[in-house]
């Protein structure tokens, strides 16, 4: 199933758990998902050559706690709202009861789980769950990805982040409708939940994990932007 921006279930785990906090073996995880995300020899070449907290200072000042701001906090409702919280994460949270899930122990907004949650929704060819896919693609993602993605290429000082803001981009600029059989298998998809990429959303065969959060100053709901 084909939703607009989305390329494929495992892609979009992939990108979800590049969010993630690096944990000591994120190298490991990342060198076994090169065949399937082959882009990421580069940034792992770099990753290979720093010490891990250089890589999780990094992924704190880009999402978390940046001083004197926080250049691409990675939440919807402060790109649309302008802070944590709000109306959008009250919309998330009954869109995902409708799909029968819950976001656990993350705000409902945060992009790991909207990516999650958009896997979930492309796999399989059930028509409710498409309608579903392209609502939360055009109500919600499409609102705000395109300038999460431009900010993560400006801001980024590793090429892994940087990398993944341009993997970001290319959804807002592509109806992909690439084969989703197959997928990640059972040794892969345990790293990313092992990480905490993947795992937010509690469903049928879902097992939460938990998340962070963020304070940060951006501000404004342009609406749909698409991709430029």
């Amino acid at each position: 199933m084909a939703i607009p921006g989305h390329p494929d279930p495992q892609q979009a785990l992939i990108l979800a758990a590049l969010l993630a906090y690096p944990e000591p073996d994120a190298r490991e995880v990342l060198r076994d998902l090169l065949p399937l995300a082959p882009w990421l020899a580069d940034p792992l070449a770099e990753l290979d050559q720093l010490p891990l907290d250089h890589w999780q200072g990094e992924h704190t000042r880009l999402f978390f706690s940046g001083y004197p701001r926080t250049p691409c906090p990675p939440f919807e409702s402060v790109y649309r709202q302008g802070r944590m919280g709000g109306t959008v994460v009250a919309e998330l949270a009954g869109f995902y009861r409708r799909a029968g899930l819950e976001a656990r122990g993350v705000p409902a907004d945060y992009l790991g789980t909207l990516l999650e949650c958009l896997a979930i929704l492309a796999t399989g060819n059930d028509p409710a769950r498409e309608g579903l896919g392209r609502e939360l693609w055009n109500e919600h993602l499409s609102r705000w990805l395109p300038r999460f993605s431009r900010d993560l290429q400006d801001h980024g000082e590793l090429q892994l982040y940087r990398v993944l803001g341009e993997r970001l981009a290319r959804l807002c600029c592509e109806d992909a409708g690439r084969d989703t059989d197959g997928g990640l298998n059972s040794r892969e998809l345990g790293n990313l939940g092992d990480w905490g990429g993947v795992g937010r959303l509690a469903g049928p065969g879902n097992v939460g994990v938990s998340g962070e959060s963020v304070e940060s100053g951006k501000s404004g709901d342009q609406g749909g932007e698409g991709c430029t």
